[in-house]
């Protein structure tokens, strides 16, 4: 019992930073922990509420970076800066792949920029979470601080579809097995339109698709 209270206590004093690029679950895990009154900081690439300028010039597009749930949260984002890298990489003509490396690159040095010049006098040491693609920068900060981390795995990438395609070409049943499927349910995350078995799996009404959080 001691043990739990101990426990407990220590759950409470600990704060979390969470590092998220992109709307990603509609900020489920910032959510949380806001009201477990366990969040610090939500370092994000876009925050948008709904009364802004930006919120207000850009309307739909950018409706999903804001959520009432943290309405009250201390949040960071780089607005200006996202914008003038989305502007950079469409003058650059980047492909897709090509645009979702160098942004992830650019929102590691923000937020390990964040991290080195507005936290390095914390009397405490956070819990860091970040998703993977994005997290290299601010955890090498992160540990050189003594801070523990939480890496949250998101779908492999461009890897995991080149392994998928050469196993179904090595045994042709996978594929038949996939496309045979009456019905598949995959996330709102998995339904990407880069992933092509996914894809031909929409396009042929065999696939639905729901978001995990809300």
């Amino acid at each position: 019992m001691l043990a739990q209270n101990d426990s407990l206590r220590l759950l409470k004093k600990m704060k979390w930073l969470c590092c998220q690029l992109g709307a990603r679950e509609h900020y489920a895990i910032p959510r949380a922990l806001f009201r477990l009154n366990l969040l610090d900081r939500l370092v994000t690439d876009a925050w948008v509420p709904p009364s802004s300028f930006l919120g207000k010039v850009c309307g739909r597009r950018l409706a999903d970076r804001f959520h009432g749930d943290l309405r009250e949260a201390r949040v960071i984002a780089f607005n200006s800066s996202l914008i003038l890298f989305e502007m950079l990489a469409r003058a650059r003509a980047l492909n897709e792949w090509k645009t979702i490396i160098a942004r992830n690159r650019w929102f590691q040095r923000k937020v390990a920029s964040f991290l080195r010049s507005q936290l390095s006098t914390l009397n405490v040491q956070p819990m860091l979470l970040s998703y993977s693609y994005s997290a290299l920068e601010p955890f090498r900060y992160a540990k050189s601080q003594g801070w523990k981390t939480v890496l949250v795995q998101i779908d492999p990438g461009p890897k995991e579809e080149k392994i998928v395609a050469e196993e179904a070409a090595r045994v042709p049943a996978l594929a038949n097995e996939w496309t045979n499927r009456r019905t598949s349910l995959v996330s709102s995350q998995q339904s990407d339109p880069r992933n092509r078995m996914v894809r031909r799996s929409r396009e042929s009404g065999r696939c639905a698709c729901f978001s995990s959080a809300r």
